[in-house]
């Protein structure tokens, strides 16, 4: 199977230990994992009924961080999922994350020696 080049507009790297962190403590508030990033931060974003947690990522605290200029992304994805793919913070010490509005998350694992482990999940749809 073949996967397409994709140009991405905002790519990240994250330690694993925060993001499974972060997202083990995001499922306790929605099923529905938001996501926005722009040029100062990305937010990673779960809410439900009444209740709402947002975590603010600062570009200082990534490994990593480009956006194309002057750009704001906000999608949203099945929390559900995201934690499947990044539940383990055992195979590498970072995870990449590559977003754009024209195609899925790239989830990424650098596993050295020319191995990979990419996830790929799409933005969830809008009822509007």
């Amino acid at each position: 199977m073949v996967i397409p080049t994709t140009d991405y507009d905002a790519e990240f790297t994250l330690p694993s230990k925060k993001v499974t962190d972060m997202l083990l403590q995001l499922s306790n508030f929605g099923d529905h994992l938001n996501i926005k990033c722009s040029e100062d931060c990305v937010d990673f974003k779960a809410s439900g009924d009444s209740v709402e947690m947002r975590v603010n990522i600062p570009i200082d605290d990534m490994s990593s961080y480009a956006i194309v200029e002057g750009e704001v992304f906000n999608l949203t994805y099945s929390l559900i999922y995201v934690s499947k793919m990044c539940v383990t913070n055992k195979l590498t010490d970072d995870i990449d994350f590559s977003l754009s509005n024209q195609s899925p998350m790239k989830i990424n694992y650098n596993l050295g020696k020319d191995s990979l482990l990419m996830f790929y999940i799409a933005p969830k749809i809008s009822d509007d």
